[in-house]
């Protein structure tokens, strides 16, 4: 018998053998052997599926949220300009309200950007200078009030010194009193501000409120300088003195209005 009619033969052979049950526990051992792998095989397959898919969603979460923060840092931008324009408006309205002597296209508004420069805390620097319009000499005002004069001025930059600087002097006049009692205002060492040359017939009263006069030909008229706290009169001298207090805590402002000439 040739080897392909062998091969044949037993073929044929197994397959009979196969309808008879003979090969059934075989098959069911195989069976179970197999099983538990096939099982662990799918189960890693299904943890490494979750595992990818967990690390995408990560991926799309991460950049969602650098959208999202995105989104809201541009929204806090846009919210901040805003509020800061309503803010500059509204003190620009006020500030106008405020001064009949002086114009809009007459007020260059400025940031206080510099801590000050001297020991007595009568200096600052602004964010605006020469190419702005802001000169040395100009005065500057918030509100009604006479804050000081522009001492330095470079191109973009500007050196503001308060009215409670001995560097400062101003002509001021009583305007609680008939016949506006004059004389001159300057700082004392930062702390308040010492009003003399008040002549001995002259009323000046505690709790009267002390104006520019413009007789230094700085100053604009009208500019409310400070309240009077104590008058030092001495009937001996001829002249007497009167210390006032600022109304307005210079060091705590942010913003400024040089006034142009």
């Amino acid at each position: 018998m040739s080897l392909s009619l062998k091969y044949l033969f037993i073929s044929l052979c197994i397959f009979l053998l196969g309808f008879t049950g003979v090969f059934t526990p075989l098959r069911n051992f195989a069976h179970k052997v197999s099983n538990p792998v096939s099982y662990g095989l799918h189960q890693i397959a299904d943890e490494v599926r979750k595992t990818f898919e967990f690390f995408i969603s990560l991926k799309k979460i991460r950049h969602e949220n650098l959208r999202l923060r995105e989104e809201n840092l541009s929204l806090f931008s846009k919210i901040s300009n805003t509020k800061e324009l309503e803010d500059e408006n509204k003190v620009l309205r006020e500030q106008l309200a405020l001064g009949s002597f002086v114009s809009r296209d007459k007020l260059i508004e400025a940031r206080v950007i510099g801590l000050p420069f001297d020991n007595e805390n009568s200096e600052v620097l602004i964010d605006k200078g020469k190419k702005d319009g802001v000169l040395t000499g100009q005065e500057v005002i918030y509100k009604g009030f006479l804050v000081g004069s522009v001492v330095d001025a470079f191109e973009e930059r500007a050196v503001v010194v308060f009215i409670t600087s001995p560097k400062l002097s101003v002509a001021v006049s009583d305007q609680s009193v008939d016949g506006r009692t004059k004389g001159l205002v300057t700082g004392s060492y930062g702390t308040s501000l010492i009003m003399d040359r008040i002549l001995q017939d002259e009323e000046i009263n505690v709790g009267d409120y002390i104006v520019t006069s413009g007789g230094d030909g700085i100053f604009d008229p009208g500019l409310l300088v400070g309240k009077v706290v104590e008058v030092f009169d001495d009937k001996s001298e001829p002249l007497k003195k009167a210390k006032l207090e600022v109304s307005m805590d210079f060091g705590r402002l942010d913003r400024l209005f040089v006034v142009v000439k």
